[in-house]
């Protein structure tokens, strides 16, 4: 079924398409003709191509569709922004001299009423309340964590934001995360895997895609927003079982959204449920446009709905709409937030979200529940759904093809027409007016429209004005497809119409995204062959003689380490089968249910290996992580005391705090707590722009301060150009994605980060990994593989990528980056280095390994890096050549559909990166590099003397000493706590199980008193706990005494 839309519409743009792709295939084959003539050196390479030799980076459909269609309408997207996202915001003006390919800014600006941003509630702008909170919370935590929540990144502000959201939204717990993109798509992996299965919505927005896609579960895509469709699907699945062994499914999970983002349309809740219910499906809501938006009181489509929170198992929200803020989180049962919280990679390894964003959705959250003491919260929610309703229907009057639901505030108006796409948001600029026009890939080629969203900050006086503009600009372009209604027809018919014309809207863009099934089945085919390879990540630690093993260990440690994993585990598997046997004979109904079982009789989500391991084992050491600090992470900071009543498996917090000693932050430069340069220009941002966006970066999230990173952090890494994404964990994870797929071959560092391993996974891209640090292993890896192929079919490989770390943040080892860039080079391979722990780090001038090691940043093909650690902020960067570059910002689906990152966290960047440049007149960043070389070199030598087991290179301030028996982590761990010093016992998942360590995290804000400090207390703890598995160097003096000598 396709939309009914006027005969001569449909006609158009089938011949507009066909034009735009016929001329474009033509000119694309004169082209070639005339290169291969006139220019077979390669003189007019087209766009995409290597002149150095090597296979393409930006190649086949998509690259094609940004050259002839998306080019010339980009100057539609992107537009930059000179404020804050307010009901009426500053629009930069672009030209350009090269027919739209290359834009220019200008210093005019124009006052363009907003009609972009999804700023729902207009707690993006200036607020009375949140304001003056948000900027009190920076002082006092800083712009950025520099940690993860298990280390050191668990605020106050955290813990309070977790229990408020709880609250609000109707769940037991809820979990945080730094960016509502990667919510979706790192939860749903953690929740699903392999002999799972996914129901999602045909029209559920991509962030929930990729994460079904990283799961290794089975997806079956049911009709949007079509719950008897839906119970077909759940039918014949549950009948049929899991592919091939028709093996009963592990666990069964629907997702759907409660406002669809590119419809408006309100999802069909109740009758959803009760179809999960009969089938015992568990239900995951993403509410990223419906909470705070919609409802009485502002609790999203179940309050609107009259549906029980109950009834929903797992619900997904943003921060970056509703309360003007940035971030997502998940609200469930607290089995299963415990249960993500230990296993989510995003939680795990990423940093915690900024606080002055958490302080910004605590506050709003407040204003809503009129705990501020006032009834703003409801005036908002009153007048974002008078706002919606009126341009809704005001629209629909005008013969406008409106899709989505009566009390949604957005309201997505159908183009179809690819001319049509850019003269309406160009004519309607002009006028003043800024909205946002949608094209493929957000939605099918077909179905280009307009979307705009409402804010309860726009006055009625606002709301008009639009509507006249939009009026006529749909005049002049052509697209009231519907004739203009009446004031006699009834509000029932007009209902009734608009429903017909969603409905079938629905039924067509179901059908487009029903072809890509067969593709979405052989991805998981790929991932499941992938993730075979992937585990040798694990197993390579066997094989490189420089990692520590049980073999370079003294024998006794090696068999304690081993007896004592011995006894947990077994151990726990007795308890669990005798709780087995007991609950059989005594507790038949479930009264003494397991962990990880559900009473209603669903198939448990938290089970597995994780499962038990938690279970029977972190939870014995789990006040060694995660603790909660109140205040920057400075050199010393506050850590509150907690206590456990029932053998550490709950933490109650208590009143009191420790100031400690920090060796556990990233905040290598000292950047995270307060500068005095810094500081005061992050509040100004904070003033000028907001706390965020409330839009990506494509849309109205495109602020000068954005534009001006890129091209600091281009110009601090001597590239060409950069891409910023919100998130560092996300930089990896997204980007690999977007750079290679199925016909690729990566190639990577046995000890590379998780991010990158999921990226990897996610790419389709076959996956081969070499020793940790070897080029030799490297080059006989690529020799055997460009020799044998692509599996199967023994093709050539479309692009080979190399992945390494510039400083290994388990290990803190230098790459072999001058050794590894010549391998890649003798064989045409592209390189693609993370510098998360080393840009700012190391270097003279703090540019990195590249500097560090004397090698040519041009010589490294794709540079990435996290803004969360020498700079003090969050977010995340690759630097490449331009063409790398625009192709990552037309096609990486984070950078598309995520919210760009926080104005405050952009100009913390720029402010350290300034200060570290000299660019602030004076020489304190050259001295805070010298500073944290000299701290990790002195701190790293005394450990090595004093007889511990310290792990990688001089001059990375990451130095892990190893412990390996999991009963001196805790121990080591709580009595340097209890001595005010705070460390990180590193341990499974984020090690291999038998290598537990103590990793130390040295700043340039640590004075040389503070390091002797800490070498005299973990010296003495060491001792105790007899983690000094090496020879202490001969000297009259003992280990006790040696830091009392040095001081």
């Amino acid at each position: 079924m396709v939309i009914k839309v006027p005969y001569v519409t449909a006609v158009t743009t089938l011949f507009s398409f066909g034009l735009i792709f016929g001329f474009g295939h033509l000119r694309d084959y004169f082209r070639a003709v005339l290169r291969f003539f006139f220019f077979a050196a390669g003189d007019d390479s087209p766009a995409g191509t290597n002149s150095k030799g090597y296979a393409p980076i930006c190649e086949g459909p998509e690259d094609f569709y940004f050259r002839r269609f998306y080019r010339r309408m980009q100057d539609c997207f992107g537009r930059p922004i000179a404020g804050k996202p307010d009901a009426w915001f500053d629009v930069v003006e672009r030209y350009s001299n090269d027919s739209n390919k290359t834009l220019h800014r200008t210093k005019n600006i124009s006052k363009c009423l907003n009609l972009g941003s999804y700023n729902y509630l207009g707690f993006a702008a200036a607020d009375e309340y949140c304001t003056p909170q948000v900027i009190e919370s920076l002082k006092k935590y800083s712009a950025s964590t520099c940690s993860v929540r298990v280390d050191g990144g668990n605020t106050k502000l955290h813990v309070e934001l977790e229990e408020l959201v709880a609250r609000f939204v109707g769940k037991p717990a809820a979990i945080l995360f730094g960016m509502g993109y990667v919510t979706n798509s790192a939860i749903i992996p953690a929740l699903v895997e392999k002999g799972s299965l996914i129901i999602s919505d045909s029209l559920n927005h991509n962030s929930i895609v990729n994460g079904s896609r990283g799961s290794g579960a089975t997806v079956r895509v049911f009709q949007h927003n079509n719950p008897a469709h839906l119970e077909e699907v759940l039918r014949e699945q549950i009948a049929g079982g899991q592919p091939r062994t028709h093996r009963p499914w592990k666990k069964i999970i629907v997702i759907v959204e409660g406002i669809y983002s590119m419809e408006g349309e309100l999802c069909k809740l109740p009758e959803i449920i009760a179809v999960c219910k009969k089938y015992k499906a568990y239900t995951y809501l993403d509410e990223a446009h419906s909470i705070g938006a919609v409802g009485k009181s502002g609790r999203g489509v179940c309050e609107l709905l009259g549906v029980d929170p109950a009834d929903v198992d797992i619900m997904m929200g943003t921060f970056t709409k509703s309360f003007g803020s940035c971030g997502g989180y998940i609200a469930a049962s607290k089995e299963i937030i415990d249960h993500l919280k230990h296993i989510c990679p995003a939680h795990i390894y990423a940093t915690s979200m900024s606080p002055p964003a958490v302080q910004q959705a605590i506050s709003a959250i407040k204003v809503i529940l009129g705990e501020d003491g006032s009834n703003r919260g409801a005036k908002k929610l009153s007048q974002i759904r008078e706002n919606s309703n009126f341009f809704r229907s005001e629209l629909q009057k005008m013969g406008f093809e409106v899709l989505g639901d009566n009390d949604s505030p957005v309201m997505p108006i159908m183009i179809y027409n690819p001319a049509k796409i850019p003269a309406f948001s160009r004519e309607c600029l002009r006028q003043n007016v800024a909205v946002v026009t949608v094209a493929f890939p957000a939605v099918p080629l077909l179905l280009a429209r307009a979307r705009i969203c409402i804010s309860a900050s726009h006055s009625r006086e606002d709301l008009i004005k639009g509507l006249e503009v939009i009026s006529k600009v749909g005049d002049l372009v052509g697209i009231k497809y519907f004739p203009v209604e009446h004031e006699k027809t009834t509000s029932v018919e007009k209902l009734k119409k608009l429903q017909s014309a969603a409905a079938v809207a629905a039924a067509m863009s179901s059908r487009l995204q029903s072809i890509n099934q067969q593709q979405k089945q052989a991805a998981s085919k790929r991932r499941s062959a992938s993730s075979s390879s992937s585990s040798a990540l694990h197993q390579t630690l066997a094989l490189d003689p420089q990692l520590p093993s049980a073999a370079t260990v003294p024998y006794v440690t090696a068999v304690t380490t081993l007896f004592s994993f011995g006894l947990i585990f077994g151990f726990g598997h007795l308890r669990d089968y005798f709780r087995a046997v007991l609950r059989f004979f005594f507790f038949a109904a479930g009264g003494d249910s397991p962990a990880g079982t559900n009473p209603k009789g669903y198939a448990p989500i938290c089970v597995g290996a994780e499962d038990f391991y938690i279970r029977r084992f972190f939870r014995r050491i789990q006040d060694c992580f995660g603790r909660p600090i109140a205040g920057k992470p400075d050199a010393w900071f506050d850590v509150v005391e907690r206590y456990s009543n029932d053998s550490n498996k709950t933490l109650h917090r208590t009143e009191r705090t420790s100031k400690c000693l920090n060796l556990a932050s990233f905040n290598y430069l000292g950047f995270a707590a307060a500068d005095e340069y810094c500081t005061p220009r992050v509040i100004q941002s904070l003033k000028k722009y907001s706390a965020s966006t409330c839009s990506s970066r494509v849309d109205g999230g495109n602020t000068l301060l954005h534009l001006e990173l890129e091209e600091l952090v281009a110009k601090f890494v001597r590239k060409p150009a950069a891409i910023l994404l919100a998130m560092g964990y996300a930089t990896n994870s997204a980007i690999i994605p977007a750079l290679i797929g199925k016909g690729g071959l990566i190639i990577s560092d046995a000890l590379n980060h998780n991010s990158i391993a999921s990226g990897a996974r996610a790419s389709g891209a076959t996956i081969r990994v070499f020793q940790h640090n070897n080029p030799a292993h490297l080059e006989k890896l690529l020799r055997e593989q460009i020799a044998s192929g692509q599996p199967r079919t023994h093709r050539a490989w479309k692009k080979i990528l190399v992945i390494v770390e510039g400083i290994y943040s388990m290990e803190g080892e230098l790459c072999k980056l001058p050794e590894i860039i010549s391998v890649c080079k003798k064989y045409k391979a592209y390189t693609y280095m993370d510098e998360a722990h080393s840009i700012g780090a190391v270097g003279k001038t703090g540019r990195g390994v590249c500097e560090l090691l004397g090698v040519d940043t041009a010589d490294v093909d794709i540079m990435m890096g996290t803004l969360s650690k020498s700079f003090g902020s969050s977010g995340g960067y690759i630097a490449a050549s331009k063409e790398i570059i625009q192709h990552l910002k037309l096609t990486c689906p984070s950078h598309i559909y995520g919210t760009s990152m926080s104005p405050p966290a952009v100009q913390q960047v720029i402010s350290a990166m300034k200060v570290i440049l000299g660019e602030d007149g004076t020489d304190r960043g050259a001295k805070k590099i010298a500073q944290i070389r000299d701290n990790s070199n002195f701190f790293r030598s005394e450990l090595q003397k004093m007889g511990f087991e310290v792990l990688g290179d001089n001059d990375s301030p990451v130095m892990p000493f190893m412990v390996y028996n999991p009963a001196k982590m805790p121990a080591f761990s709580r009595e340097c706590l209890r001595q005010n010093v705070a460390v990180v016992p590193v341990g499974f998942p984020a090690t291999p199980l038998l290598l537990g360590r103590i990793r130390i995290c040295i700043s340039a804000s640590h004075s040389r008193e503070d390091l002797i400090k800490g070498l005299e207390v973990i010296s003495n703890v060491g001792d105790l706990v007899g983690i000094k598995y090496l020879s202490a160097e001969q000297e009259e003096t003992t280990s006790v005494e040696k830091p009392k000598k040095l001081q």
